[in-house]
């Protein structure tokens, strides 16, 4: 987790590669989720969306519905990171 929040400061391109590399599972959750922040920070779709390809095969899907209740915390945040990414993409332009 700490190796990618340093990476993911620098360079969230190379972040985003190495968590793809290494694939999504429960204890590459603190990757994802920082790598996935990095991309909300610096406003970049592209990586969001490849973060969360990883994580469709766990069940997490792209839906904006705030009456939704998921069944664990790691969904939660990466529901959260990802409806945060669209609504500053929408911002952005």
């Amino acid at each position: 987790g700490e190796y990618f929040f340093r990476l993911s400061l620098a360079d969230v391109d190379r972040a985003a590669e190495g968590v793809e590399k290494l694939g999504y599972a429960d204890d590459m959750e603190d990757a994802w989720f920082v790598t996935m922040f990095a991309a909300v920070r610096t406003g970049r779709k592209d990586i969001g969306e490849r973060m969360m390809a990883l994580r469709r095969p766990f069940g997490l899907k792209e839906e904006d519905d705030g009456d939704q209740v998921s069944s664990n915390e790691a969904s939660d945040r990466a529901q959260f990171a990802w409806q945060a990414l669209r609504r500053i993409s929408a911002l952005l332009g």
